[in-house]
């Protein structure tokens, strides 16, 4: 059960992060997804395509439908998706400040040798 909640976790918020590399470091895509009619906005959202990359994952596969066996199949399901979606937006988000923060550290250090060199 955990175990299965984890693995969809962790394959929505790696599509999450993925996605949000590919959008930022390819402009005309992001250009192409923002126009896109009905979901261009959805997509080009971080938080939204998170949002929507949950809603697939618990489709294909709801790892928290053992909770409330008897309920009825949407209740299953908006449980498993706020449930994933909540746990793959603080991981997504936890993994690009930390990506973004190293980025920062990196560059602080490149230039303090570029200081040294002078």
């Amino acid at each position: 059960m955990l175990i299965d909640f984890l693995i969809v976790c962790a394959i929505t918020t790696t599509t999450a992060l993925i996605w949000r590399a590919v959008l930022l470091d390819h402009s005309r895509l992001l250009s192409f997804v923002k126009g896109l009619p009905l979901v261009g906005g959805g997509l080009s959202c971080g938080f939204c395509a998170t949002l929507w990359f949950s809603l697939i994952a618990v489709s294909l596969d709801n790892p928290l439908s053992w909770w409330r066996p008897d309920a009825p199949f949407i209740v299953q399901l908006c449980i498993g998706w706020f449930t994933i979606a909540l746990t793959v937006l603080f991981l997504r988000n936890l993994i690009a400040v930390l990506m973004e923060g190293n980025g920062v550290l990196t560059d602080m250090h490149r230039g303090s040798h570029k200081e040294e060199l002078k």
